[in-house]
């Protein structure tokens, strides 16, 4: 199993927090598996997978030119065959794009 994996533009957790405006206290318990930002042209896409106990979470977020990820932490529920679904049926965000390889190795798949 992987530990935390931060792609993209994002090296550790304090910099999704900072991109996000969320205070550390709201990963409390959850362990990041990946987390992985794109941006281009000013825009921008990001993804992250934590894990609590035995659950599985993400946080999507994008973003124009005009804002950042500001107000989109927003942890939802998934499921491992979710992600599977996703991956195989071609979900492809870019942020969970370089995000996969990272997911697919975590569950060693």
């Amino acid at each position: 199993m992987l530990k935390n994996v931060y792609l993209g533009r994002w090296e550790k957790l304090e910099d999704v927090l900072y991109d996000y405006s969320v205070e550390k206290n709201v990963v409390d318990g959850y362990k990041v598996i990946v987390a992985a930002y794109t941006d281009e042209d000013y825009s921008g896409d990001a993804y992250v997978l934590l894990k609590k106990g035995y659950k599985y979470y993400e946080v999507f977020g994008g973003h124009c030119s005009c804002h950042g990820l500001e107000g989109q932490w927003d942890l939802e529920e998934t499921a491992k065959a979710a992600l599977q679904h996703r991956i195989k049926n071609g979900y492809h965000s870019g942020a969970f794009q370089i995000a996969i390889d990272s997911v697919k190795e975590h569950f060693g798949w």
